[in-house]
C-alpha cells in the first residue's frame, strides 16, 4: 500500500473474508483498509470501511478498535469540513497522546483553514518539533508544509522548507491530510509536476499534478472525488 498498489486494498477485503468466515472479529482489520483508502485518496471508502468495523468492534466487544475509531474521527471530520467537530476530538487525541506530529499538524491546518494563524503558528512549530524527533519522512511531511505556507502568509521565503520536504518525499506516498497545501507551497517556490516523480501513485498525487500542471478544474474535481472540502477550498 505505500507504494501505491491499490491492489493492497483487495488483499486486506480477503483478510476480513476470512476472519469473518472463522467467526473472528474483523474490525482491527477494516480498520487498517481504511487507512489504506486515506492513503491512496479515497475518504468516502474510509468513512464505509470504518463504519464497517464499527458494527464488527461492537459485536465482537473490540475495545481496541472501538478506542482508535474514536481517537482519529477528526480525520474525517476534517475532510467533511466539520472543523469544531475535528478540533473537539484532536484535543481529546492530543491530551491522550500529546507526542503525536500529525495531531498538532492538523489542528494547525484547520488554524490556517479558520483564520486562527496565532494557533496555526503554535502547532505548526510543535509538529515540526515532535516529527523532526521521531525522524521518519512521513512524519515530517504535513509540518514543513504547513510551515512554507505560513512562511508565504508572513511574505517571507518559504524556499529551505520546500527544499527539504522535496529530500523526504521521494519513495513516499504523499501523507492525506496535507492535500491541496503541497501542490500550493511547490508552485509558490517555482517547482512543477516534475518535482513529484519520485512519489508513489494516489489520487492525491494526481491531484497535485494537475495543479502544478496549471490544470486547476482538473485538480478540483479529484480533491472532489477524493472526498475532502477543504481541498477543494484550497484548490479553487
Amino acid at each position: 500500500m505505500k507504494k501505491g498498489d491499490a491492489a493492497g486494498v483487495e488483499d486486506m477485503r480477503q483478510a476480513v473474508a476470512e476472519r469473518r468466515a472463522a467467526g473472528v472479529s474483523a474490525s482491527l482489520c477494516l480498520f487498517n483498509m481504511g487507512t489504506a483508502y486515506a492513503m491512496l485518496g479515497d475518504a468516502r471508502a474510509r468513512r464505509a470501511v470504518r463504519a464497517e468495523a464499527r458494527v464488527s468492534a461492537l459485536r465482537h466487544g473490540d475495545e481496541y478498535t472501538l478506542a482508535r475509531l474514536e481517537s482519529s474521527r477528526y480525520v474525517e471530520l476534517f475532510w467533511e469540513g466539520d472543523y469544531d467537530g475535528a478540533l473537539a476530538n484532536l484535543d481529546e487525541s492530543i491530551a491522550a497522546a500529546p507526542g503525536e506530529p500529525y495531531h498538532h499538524a492538523i489542528r494547525g491546518r484547520i488554524g490556517l483553514l479558520t483564520g486562527d494563524l496565532d494557533r496555526a503558528r503554535a502547532d505548526v512549530a510543535r509538529a515540526l518539533e515532535l516529527a523532526r524527533r521521531k525522524g521518519h519522512p512521513g512524519e515530517l511531511q504535513h509540518p514543513l508544509v504547513l510551515t512554507a505556507r505560513i512562511a508565504l502568509l508572513d511574505g517571507l521565503p518559504a524556499d529551505a522548507w520546500v527544499d527539504e520536504l522535496l529530500t523526504v518525499l521521494p519513495g513516499e506516498q504523499i501523507t492525506g491530510p496535507i492535500g491541496a497545501g503541497l501542490p500550493i507551497v511547490l508552485a509558490a517556490t517555482g517547482h512543477g509536476p516534475e518535482s513529484l516523480a519520485g512519489v508513489s501513485w494516489s489520487r492525491w498525487r494526481d491531484a497535485a499534478v494537475a495543479h502544478l500542471s496549471g490544470d486547476r478544474l482538473t485538480a478540483v474535481r479529484l480533491y472532489e472525488e477524493i472526498g475532502s472540502v477543504p481541498d477543494v477550498l484550497d484548490a479553487r
